[in-house]
């Protein structure tokens, strides 16, 4: 049975060493991938060597010894079944049970499954663009309770500040204005 699902996290592949990204494929390697990896690899060699280094090939790749694991599937899904015109059978990841979703907080950085989607043109290109972008408002949208406080108290000393000097200042006009009506 081929396990194939979409990852949810961000791993390393323990077949390729390269990163497994949220929403690429994988697949489950079992006992049934090895055997047909081992098929697939005595097709391709047998008219150029001997089995005993086909063999010894197959135990070099260190994949027995991985199995049971996840990784992309491009390296651990080897029971491909192809139509009569050449394309390959592949079953449709259903909605509901074979995808999980994170759930997140809605700013934009960091709900990730609908990255790069922009109406009905995919931007992957642009995907390094708008990461650094995000990185940058990632920062205004942590906020630590300490300096917000202090930050809070220093405005309100300011702004006791500025009322004591704005009552000084209209106090001073006025007594000006009384010592002119006097003098008059």
């Amino acid at each position: 049975m081929v396990v194939m699902k979409h990852a949810t996290y961000t791993t390393r592949c323990p077949f390729s060493k390269r990163l497994i990204k949220p929403t690429n494929k994988i697949c489950l390697f079992n006992e049934q991938q090895m055997a047909a990896f081992e098929k697939i690899v005595n097709e391709q060699l047998i008219n150029r060597l001997p089995e005993e280094i086909i063999k010894l090939i197959v135990e070099k790749t260190g994949y027995n010894k991985l199995i049971g694991q996840f990784g992309h599937a491009g390296f651990t899904h080897w029971t491909v079944k192809y139509t009569k015109s050449g394309r390959k059978n592949v079953a449709p990841l259903r909605f509901g049970n074979d995808r999980t979703y994170v759930k997140g907080s809605g700013f934009k950085g960091c709900d990730q499954y609908d990255r790069g989607y922009n109406g009905s043109e995919k931007n992957y290109h642009l995907y390094d663009v708008v990461e650094l972008k995000n990185k940058k408002e990632i920062s205004e949208f942590i906020v630590k309770d300490e300096e917000y406080e202090s930050e809070e108290s220093d405005q309100s000393d300011e702004s006791e500040e500025s009322e004591e000097s704005e009552e000084s200042d209209e106090s001073e006009e006025s007594d000006e204005s009384h010592e002119s009506e006097e003098s008059d």
